[in-house]
C-alpha cells in the first residue's frame, strides 16, 4: 500500500515538474483590421511597434508570454510597402532565440524579398516582407 502511495507521488510530482518545464501554449490573436488590432491594445503591449501601414489586415499574432516572443503576419496594400520600409532598417543578422530563423531570412533574400528589422526598448522585430503582394511576416523577441 505504502508503495503505491510513493509511486502515486512520484508520477505525480514528475508530471508537474515536465509541466513546469516547458513553455506554456502559444496564444494566436487574429485582427481583420489594424484598427481592431488598435483597440484590443495590441501595439502597448509591445508584440508589434505601431508603425505598420495604414491598409493594414489580416494580421495574426503568435505570442509567447513565457519566452518574450512572438511571431506573425499580415497584409496591406503593396503601394504603401515604400513607406512602411522607410519606418525598419534592412536585416543585420540580428541574434534570434528562433530555431533556423537566419536560414529562413537567408532563403527569403535569395528570393529577392527585402528583410527588415526594428530595434525599439529592448525588442528586435525582423520583417520578411513580399511587397508586390502586400505581405509580411515578423519575428520579434526581446533583444536586452
Amino acid at each position: 500500500m505504502v508503495r503505491r502511495l510513493l509511486l502515486g507521488v512520484f508520477v505525480v510530482l514528475a508530471v508537474l515538474t515536465v509541466f513546469w518545464a516547458i513553455p506554456r501554449d502559444a496564444v494566436t490573436t487574429r485582427y481583420a483590421t489594424l484598427q481592431q488590432a488598435r483597440a484590443d491594445h495590441l501595439f502597448e503591449r509591445g508584440w508589434l511597434p505601431d508603425r505598420l501601414p495604414p491598409s493594414t489586415h489580416e494580421l495574426r499574432v503568435v505570442t509567447h508570454v513565457d519566452l518574450n516572443n512572438a511571431t506573425g503576419e499580415f497584409r496591406f496594400e503593396p503601394a504603401e510597402f515604400e513607406a512602411f520600409s522607410k519606418e525598419l532598417v534592412p536585416y543585420t543578422k540580428a541574434r534570434s532565440p528562433f530555431t533556423g530563423f537566419a536560414d529562413s531570412v537567408d532563403a527569403h533574400l535569395r528570393r529577392g524579398y527585402p528583410a527588415l528589422q526594428y530595434i525599439a526598448e529592448g525588442n528586435t522585430w525582423v520583417f520578411l516582407c513580399k511587397p508586390g503582394e502586400g505581405a509580411c511576416s515578423y519575428a520579434m523577441w526581446l533583444s536586452r
